[in-house]
């Protein structure tokens, strides 16, 4: 009888581990949903920091395949002066491939479409690196 309980107990171990880590671990698009605010970009060595900004600039991936990327008003002075708290920069679609994110909006009648590779990707923050502009952005939830 002793001799089963500790391969029983090994098991169950086992089981109970493999089944918690699988859980907690989610896919690059699963972390991609859900609102983004970029906090520093470098570009050509340099890099900007952007706290303490009165904006915030924000992407809002959905689950449907759709993005909104806007600036959103964090300083109370300026948006109790009646400005308007989110100022839309464009929607439109994305499209995800392991880590090379694809995004098209448009401007006017123009097509634009913006190609990014996932350097990072966390519930917590992502970083995109936009290679034909040389620049590295940097956002969190």
């Amino acid at each position: 009888m002793k001799s089963y309980i500790f391969p029983l107990l090994l098991l169950t171990s086992v089981l109970i581990g493999s089944c918690s880590s699988s859980e907690n671990t989610k896919s690059t698009e699963e972390n991609l949903f859900g609102t983004w605010t970029l906090y520093k970009e470098t570009k050509q060595g340099k890099s900007i920091d952007y706290s303490g900004v009165p904006s915030a600039s924000r992407i809002e991936f959905d689950s449907t395949g759709y993005f909104v990327y806007y600036d959103q008003i964090t300083d109370e002075k300026i948006s109790n002066a009646g400005v308007g708290v989110i100022q839309d920069h464009y929607k439109g679609q994305f499209k995800l491939e392991e880590k090379d994110l694809k995004m098209n909006h448009y401007i006017q009648d123009t097509l634009i479409v913006k190609k990014f590779k996932i350097e990072k990707i966390s519930e917590t923050e992502l970083v995109l690196i936009d290679e034909k502009a040389g620049k590295t952005s940097y956002f969190k939830k």
